[in-house]
Parts: structure tokens; sequence; C-alpha cells
């Protein structure tokens, strides 16, 4: 035990184990400052860390962020060991400043015109500055230069400009786009490979009129579905040619995108909904298509608790690896 700087005696606490964590419930004194270190984010349960070995519980049911456990102990502050620095009670979320680019002239072009602006507003109205028409063309670290040539200084950069295939494309000898997916043909056979097949993410697919498919998870498993009638009809001897088989057409069935707690946007048909409606309508969607009961069970026990009580899920980190030799004061 030590004193701060503003003289108020500080207990520092070396780990958030059992003991760690009974000491700083237990220890009812808000004199005195406490600091817990410890190498995870959250307390494991280890007495059923078994059943995560056998598939009994998954690793967030068994384990609790630190931070979480200690909230209402307004005198603890929980410090990471060599990734974070600093409680996140200290973080004032409104104090940030979130800018959303976007390389084309609106957000979200696969949905109309209303719901692109109806988006933008959410976003809007949840503190994010969005900026159209703004493409990136470098980033640096803490920078992010624009095509116009301005900057924007940011301690926090995420990319969500769309993602790349899996390298294994790469191998296959095949044309592919630049985002490393297959240009397959109109039954969704390799070019040069009429017995091999490319779907989903890995596939580059047009639709009826020249766009390309969407990489949602309808069109990937519409795109399943079809392979799996043309192999089917080829070991039946249906087919003697790829000519002869029947060209994938994506029949779309709509589009749904979350924007935050009660905002989103949708587009069913001719049908468009924005806000709270579309909101429900996208976790019920998303619902249907989980696999398995008890996963639809749990998360739909896990989304009603959060929806009234306003607390996320376990917000565990793992996999941080040895961090012997890396180890920041606590202050």
């Amino acid at each position: 035990m030590d004193a701060n700087a503003q003289g108020r005696p500080r207990v520092v606490v070396l780990g958030a184990g059992f003991a760690g964590l009974t000491f700083c419930q237990a220890f009812s004194c808000p004199e005195a400052d406490v600091i817990v270190v410890d190498r995870q984010n959250h307390h494991l349960f280890q007495p059923l860390l078994y059943q995560v070995a056998t598939a009994g519980l998954s690793a967030p049911e068994i384990a609790q962020p630190i931070r979480s456990i200690l909230r209402q102990r307004r005198n603890a502050t929980v410090l990471l060991r060599r990734v974070l620095k600093r409680d996140f009670r200290r973080i004032d979320p409104q104090q940030a400043h979130i800018i959303l680019l976007e390389a084309g002239p609106r957000l979200l072009p696969q949905f109309s015109a209303r719901l692109s602006s109806k988006a933008a507003a959410q976003l809007a109205a949840l503190g994010v500055e969005v900026r159209a028409n703004s493409s990136v063309a470098a980033l640096g670290e803490g920078l992010v230069k624009l095509a116009d040539g301005s900057q924007i200084q940011s301690a926090n950069i995420i990319w969500a400009a769309g993602v790349a295939a899996n390298p294994l494309t790469r191998r296959l000898g095949v044309e592919l786009d630049r985002a490393g997916r297959v240009r397959v043909h109109q039954d969704l056979s390799l070019p040069t490979h009429p017995e091999a097949f490319a779907i989903g993410d890995l596939a580059l697919v047009l639709d009826q009129r020249g766009r390309p498919v969407p990489g949602i998870s309808p069109a990937a498993m519409q795109m399943a579905r079809h392979v799996a009638r043309l192999i089917r009809d080829d070991v039946r001897g249906k087919h003697t040619t790829r000519n002869a088989r029947p060209a994938f057409r994506y029949r779309n069935q709509g589009a749904m995108a979350t924007i935050g707690r009660s905002a989103a946007v949708a587009q069913i048909g001719g049908l468009e909904f924005s806000g709270w409606v579309a909101w429900v309508a996208w976790l019920l969607v998303h619902l249907v298509f989980l696999i398995g009961f008890r996963n639809k069970a749990a998360v739909l026990l896990q989304w009603t608790y959060s929806y009234f009580t306003y607390k996320p899920g376990s917000r565990i980190v793992t996999g941080l690896g040895d961090d012997s030799g890396h180890e920041d004061s606590a202050r």
C-alpha cells in the first residue's frame, strides 16, 4: 500500500482471481483507492472450465469482465496489463467524435435513396458525422488521408470497406476480381474446371441485370442449394455437358441493416421500413436463420435481457499471448 498524488491511500491488487476479487468486494474502505491489475480483462470461473472443454458451456458463460464485477466500487480502478491503461469508467462516450466515411454519394447504395437518408439521419441522431463522396487514399498511424488531399487525425481507425476472399483462391490459377473472388461460370462452376464450384464469399456472381450478387448469407444459401441440385443431377446423368446445366438465378429476398438500438432500415419487396420496426424485423429474421433451437432461445433471452437492462453481453478479451516483461504502472 502507498499513497497517490492526492495523498489518498492506494491498495494495489495483483490478479483478479477468486482471492483478488473477494478482497476487493470485502474491502469496505472508501477512504482508500483500490487498483486491480490483471493480464486479462475478465475473471474466469475455473471450476467450470472443463465444461467448456467438453462443449457443455461456451467461454463467455463462465467469464465476466472485471470492471463489470466491480462497477459498484467507485474507488476501484481496473487495469489490463500491457493492453489497456485506463479504466473504462473514465471514458465519456459523448466526448468521442465519430466520422463515417463513404466513398459513394450516399450510404447503403443497395437500398433506396429514401432509406439511405433514413440511415444517415439515424446515425446523426447517435452523434455520428457522415461524410459522403469521401474516398480514402492512404492510412497511417493515427492518420487517414483522403483523396481530396485532406487529412483526419484519429487514435482509432476502423476499416469496414469490404472484405477479401480466402487466399486459397489465388492458388487456383483462375481469373479473380480485385477482392480475390473467382469469376465463375453462370452455373457457378470454375471456368476451366466444370467439376469444381465456387460459392459464397469465394465467388463473383452476377445477377440477371449484370450486377454482382451481394455477399450476404441468403445469397450464399441460394448458391449452395443450386450447386447441390446440379451435382445431384450430374450424378444421375441428367447433364451431359456444362452448357446443359441451368444458370444460377439470384432471388432478392430483401435487405436489412441494423444501425443501433431501435435503429435500422429494411427493404422487403416493395415495402420499406426504418427505425424501431425495421430493427425488430432484423432481430426476428436473424433469429429464424440462427441454427439450433438452444442457440435461438439463448440469443433471444440475451437480447431481451440487454434491451431492458441496457447491459451488453460478456466483453471478454482472449488470446493476448505472453506479456511478460511488459507491465504498465498502475496510475
